[in-house]
């Protein structure tokens, strides 16, 4: 062999490029990311239920029912179990089945059946027993879906960019971040967000399951656990439905797919959103564009014109941006008049035009040279778009837990920042920029959510904390106002227990005040005043309230109560009661006797007669009704009409066989 050629050979030898090692999986940093999550989310292990926890399980017919329920909530709207008929209303209509049909299981799996006083077990109407949910049970099982959704978030970052050197610390990074954001401590303290929580764990299955078929297409398994994974997320909550958008850019920007197979590789995807789509439509319709039909409380922008409601959703996503950046205070409400309605004068209104604008044109720019900046800009926008009420009204004005799936986003972001341009390179912690951002940066973001997770311990430490930093918002002085007056209720309403009733009117006065035509309030405030003797302001406040919906039932029911014992106007008294039964109950003359009896148990024996003399004009001949009023009559002193209806009653059962 010549000497040539064994330098040739040489020479090829050395420069010969060996194929780059592949970095496998380190699930270490993944479990402990997990486990700060879980830790971080501890004290809410024991709280009880909270805010919307109403909505879903205590007043929810259907999933008190248990698995009898179960086939309810999968073909109905998301509020029909607590809101009848009326659920549609406050959102234009809503299927998320997958956390309701949970609890209904959770609650006859781990929870009790209810009791009735006598110890005898609670029933419904068509005979179902009715389950008491388990509190503690549900915030066991939200901190561990949250701390299983960060371990998928570390996963599926490390899919993306583990086998990049320059970029290996961003899965930790990013994770970390998210996990201990505190604009998280709605979803996961609050039992309701099972469905934020439920939705994103699914779409980080989606994307991972998918990544690995794009990886291998011969393994179809992985593809259809993908596309179940998918159907999943959107049976827990809508948001994802806008990643059929984002899911061609993902393989357009991290997989460098050729444009011409991008919807190839996208559309079994897309196909499980088109079936989704049918079966959402066949069971709650489609979402409807918002309409002047409600209150700005349930429909933000009922009252707005289009200048005014761009406006002050521009002003709204500007303070999305700086919830994200610097959650100094946290909000369980963010209704009127906590958030103003602006103009494109308003400081926040320009400044949220001019940085969307701005992410818009980024993203149109940069996604073209297929930068990984263009994709976190569209994981961002895209979820947020639906929630901002531009496209149809979600019955909210905004909030925390809209920003759980856009939050991704932010986490990538500031990930990708750190490790590309402050030298955090390496899961080694070193002295540098990056490192000392990030972890000033946890620090603040840890502190803020464990110290913002009791105050969601039950609605009582909840309002009580926001009413003082939502002093603004004329709901949140509702909830405080409403808690005031329950814990007044429940106790033994003695003369030292006034200013509980004090401290209720003065923040329903102010509910009023900030909102003039808040109907619940005004209704709230008679019965407040009535206990507290003031007979003018309840007048005013229940005919404030009849002003706004002469139709509801509730209002005349008290009007009626305030006439009967305060005014002594019987003939009045009379008239709002009779419309009132006529309005409560379809069963009319049940339900003046049903509401009669109640009255008397609770030793309200006035308005007990009140009640029963009506169901008397509706239904005269009905035996027991007549028997009670007897009773009541006598116990109150008043033989002589106690004696007539006792007539009645005899000469009536003396015709029976």
């Amino acid at each position: 062999m010549s000497k040539k050629t064994n330098k040739t050979k040489k020479r090829n030898k050395g420069s010969h490029n060996p194929r780059p090692k592949v970095v496998s999986f380190n699930w270490k940093p993944a479990l402990l990311v997990s486990l700060i999550a879980f830790i971080l989310y501890g004290n809410t292990l024991q709280h009880e239920f909270a805010f919307d926890d109403a909505i879903v399980i205590t007043e929810n017919k259907f999933t008190q029912k248990g698995f009898a329920g179960i086939s309810e909530l999968a073909t109905s709207d998301f509020f029909k179990g607590t809101f009848d008929e009326k659920g549609d209303e406050l959102s234009g209509g809503r299927y998320r089945p997958l956390s309701l049909v949970m609890f209904a299981a959770e609650a006859q799996l781990f929870g009790e059946p209810q009791k009735e006083a006598n110890g005898q077990i609670r029933r419904n109407d068509d005979g179902d027993i009715l389950y008491d949910y388990p509190a503690q049970f549900g915030h066991w099982v939200n901190v561990l879906f949250y701390a299983l959704c960060c371990y998928l978030l570390y996963y599926l970052l490390f899919l993306w960019f583990g086998q990049r050197k320059e970029l290996v610390a961003v899965p930790f990074v990013a994770a970390l971040l998210f996990a201990v954001h505190p604009v998280h401590s709605e979803v996961v303290a609050n039992i309701k967000s099972r469905d934020e929580i439920l939705s994103l764990f699914f779409l980080l299955g989606t994307l991972i399951f998918w990544h690995r078929w794009l990886k291998d297409q011969s393994n179809k398994k992985t593809l259809w656990f993908g596309l179940g994974a998918f159907l999943l997320s959107l049976l827990a909550k809508e948001t994802p439905f806008t990643y059929i958008a984002i899911f061609p850019l993902i393989d357009w920007v991290v997989y460098k797919t050729p444009q011409k197979d991008l919807i190839k590789r996208s559309w079994p995807l897309w196909l499980v959103a088109i079936g989704y789509l049918v079966l959402r439509t066949s069971m709650v319709g489609l979402p409807k564009p918002a309409v002047n039909t409600t209150g700005i409380l349930d429909n933000p922008f009922a009252t707005s014109d289009m200048a005014e409601k761009l406006a002050t959703i521009s002003l709204i996503c500007w303070r999305y941006v700086m919830l994200l950046v610097a959650p100094i205070t946290m909000r369980c409400d963010y209704s009127f008049e906590h958030v103003p309605f602006a103009t494109f004068g308003h400081p926040e209104a320009l400044m949220g035009v001019l940085l969307y604008g701005s992410m818009i044109v980024a993203a149109i720019v940069l996604l073209k040279k297929r930068s990984i900046y263009s994709l976190v800009i569209v994981m961002f926008l895209f979820p947020l778009s639906v929630v901002t009420n531009l496209f149809f009204n979600i019955g909210a004005t905004m909030g925390e837990r809209f920003l759980f799936v856009p939050s991704l986003a932010f986490a990538l972001l500031v990930a990708l920042l750190l490790v590309k341009y402050m030298k955090l390179n390496s899961l080694k912690v070193q002295a540098n920029a990056g490192w000392a951002v990030l972890i000033l940066y946890g620090m603040f973001f840890s502190y803020k959510t464990f110290a913002r997770n009791p105050d969601w311990k039950n609605n009582d430490t909840l309002f009580t904390k926001d009413v003082e930093t939502t002093p603004k918002s004329a709901k949140m002085q509702n909830y405080q106002a409403r808690i005031l007056f329950e814990d007044w209720r429940e106790g033994n309403r003695q003369a030292e227990d006034r200013p509980l009733l004090e401290q209720a009117k003065y923040h329903y006065d102010r509910s009023v005040q900030i909102y003039k035509d808040y109907l619940m309030s005004y209704y709230d405030l008679g019965m407040v005043n009535l206990y507290l003797g003031n007979k003018d302001e309840s007048l005013a406040a229940l005919h404030n309230a009849l002003k706004l919906n002469y139709q509801h039932g509730p209002s005349h029911e008290l009007l009626g109560q305030v006439h009967y014992r305060m005014t002594k106007d019987y003939n009045k008294a009379a008239f709002h009661l009779r419309y009132a039964v006529e309005r409560l109950d379809r069963k009319r003359a049940t339900a003046g006797r049903d509401r009669g009896v109640d009255y008397a148990t609770a030793g309200k024996g006035d308005s007990a007669v009140m009640y029963l003399q009506q169901s008397l004009d509706m239904d005269p001949n009905n035996l027991m009704t007549l028997k009670n009023t007897s009773v009541i009559l006598r116990q109150l002193g008043r033989p002589r009409e106690a004696d007539e209806y006792a007539r009645r009653a005899a000469a009536l059962e003396a015709k029976q066989p």
